[in-house]
């Protein structure tokens, strides 16, 4: 069996505004974008007839961004407080707190993302009453800044800014089927990466068998280890994405 591929490469993508006249003085950054495993190229409008097109380059940085819960614990009568240890992890200031319901952790909910993260930092829960919640964050990147390398010459007005490539690993999912005559499950073996929409899922061969089909569906909502549904954890604009293959 075999999955349709992502869409494209890349997450949101950054957006940035040019100030400055004949020439370009700086670029202030509207919206980071996200999902940039590395500096997008930052690409100016051309300049005039005789004038100098203006270059630049982009710098990302890290931040935590989303959260999967791995337990609940027990006995908790109040939300303890969060802790995030960001030793090796390059960043500092993430802040989040925590949901409680029927004495368990339930939830977080991530108040100041940090920045300059590396690497995810780890998480602990410390008093609320009770013990065994546990739970992971996941890190994503933006644009942060643009440094004018050459500010062009020649701009009658002022130019566009935009940000190309510096986007994420884009694979294909795959699984495997289970047969009883018929095809009873299936089995996510690779959830693969960059998926914005569900992809469609294609029976092949089978030994001349026909009429099998089955859905991808993307689901936003915690890691559960107790599901016993077929799941897999992706992240997709900032959001913890999992990944349900259910028969049609």
């Amino acid at each position: 069996m075999e999955f349709s591929p992502p869409a494209a490469a890349g997450g949101a993508a950054a957006t940035g505004t040019a100030t400055g006249q004949d020439t370009v003085a700086s670029v202030m950054v509207d919206s980071g974008g996200l999902d940039y495993t590395s500096a997008p190229t930052v690409v100016f409008s051309p300049a005039p007839a005789d004038g100098v097109t203006a270059t630049g380059t982009a710098s990302i940085d890290g931040y935590v961004s989303t959260w999967s819960l791995i337990s609940g614990g027990t006995g908790y009568t109040s939300a303890p407080t969060v802790v995030f240890d960001n030793t090796g992890t390059g960043g500092a200031g993430a802040v989040a707190t925590a949901t409680v319901a029927g004495g368990a952790v339930t939830g977080l909910s991530i108040s100041d993302d940090g920045s300059g993260y590396a690497s995810a930092p780890t998480v602990t829960f410390d008093g609320g009453g009770g013990t065994g919640a546990d739970a992971t964050v996941g890190i994503n990147k933006r644009v942060v800044s643009v440094a004018i390398t050459d500010a062009g010459s020649g701009y009658t007005s002022v130019p566009t800014v935009s940000f190309t490539g510096g986007g994420p690993l884009v694979t294909s999912a795959t699984a495997t089927a289970a047969l009883d005559d018929r095809v009873t499950s299936v089995t996510l073996t690779d959830p693969g990466s960059g998926y914005r929409t569900a992809p469609t899922v294609r029976f092949i061969g089978g030994g001349g068998g026909s009429g099998a089909a089955a859905r991808a569906k993307l689901v936003r909502r915690g890691y559960d280890q107790q599901d016993n549904l077929y799941w897999a954890r992706q992240t997709l604009y900032g959001k913890q994405l999992l990944v349900e293959f259910a028969a049609e």
